[in-house]
């Protein structure tokens, strides 16, 4: 029988299980219990020495769900970074690029939790043209119901 790289990594039916739990409880609305859970996946995975493309993605997708578009990015970031041929990232990070460059542009002033997260989109060539204007001070208004549902992330309101 063939060796699987990494089958025999101690801990790893447990972490897959785990992380089995951390997608049905995101699924089925529990975000805040889903990202608890993947934070410490990622903390167990880590002591294991386990980097896993699929686990930053999860952990990108929770951290979406549940509003934090800066821990978003950066997870989704290192999921390609671990594995740039999967297509499924792609469709993430474009989902949370709109919804950060929307957001920036819905909420002003920015907080600087804002400020942070428009140096990660423009650090990778993600910041939107209207988001760099709005940064220099250029005036833009789109407040639809959409852009600003994590207001409270940019300007610390809720």
């Amino acid at each position: 029988m063939p060796k699987v790289p990494g089958s025999r990594v101690s801990g790893r039916p447990a972490l897959i299980a785990r992380l089995a739990k951390v997608r049905d409880l995101s699924q089925g609305g529990s975000n805040t219990e889903a990202l608890a859970l993947a934070v410490v996946v990622a903390a167990d995975a880590a002591a294991l020495g386990i980097e896993s493309a699929f686990l930053s993605w999860v952990l990108a997708v929770v951290n979406d769900n549940e509003g934090e578009l800066e821990e978003a990015l950066r997870n989704c970031l290192r999921s390609m970074e671990l594995d740039p041929l999967d297509p499924g990232t792609d469709k993430s990070l474009n989902i949370i690029v709109e919804r950060a460059c929307a957001t920036l542009l819905a909420c002003r002033p920015w907080n600087p939790r804002g400020w942070v997260l428009f140096n990660l989109l423009v650090e990778h060539g993600l910041a939107s043209n209207p988001v760099q204007a709005v940064a220099k001070g250029v005036p833009f208004q789109d407040d639809t119901v959409e852009t600003t549902q994590f207001a409270s992330v940019i300007t610390g309101e809720a």
